[in-house]
């Protein structure tokens, strides 16, 4: 019992150090915020996109200014959503930006 204990250590301190951990939680982050936004906007889907998490920092891509404050509106509630769903503080903030229609239907998992 206590080897695989110390491999759970193990495997989870080696996946840290390697920034696996960050990234794999950036993805969950987005991809919940994507669902949340989705249920919320449906008739938006195609005009915005969860773009990255960093440093606390969730960025979501918008095609125009009056999408980003109704969206802006909400963000508090988002940010709770999100932190309650992974137990924690990480997200700081919600940024929406305004974006071209080719940056926000860019899908950089369909690149392969």
């Amino acid at each position: 019992m206590s080897d695989n204990n110390s491999l759970k250590n193990l495997l989870g301190e080696s996946l840290k150090r390697a920034g696996i951990v960050q990234s794999v939680t950036a993805a969950l982050v987005c991809q919940e915020a994507e669902k949340i936004l989705t249920a919320w906007y449906p008739k938006l889907k195609k005009d915005f996109r969860v773009h990255s998490f960093r440093r606390g920092v969730l960025k979501i891509l918008v095609l125009n200014s009056a999408q980003a404050q109704e969206m802006q509106m909400r963000e508090h509630q988002l940010r709770l959503l999100l932190n309650n769903k992974f137990s924690t503080k990480r997200i700081k903030q919600v940024v929406f930006r305004v974006a071209s229609k080719a940056q926000v239907l860019f899908d950089p998992q369909q690149q392969n």
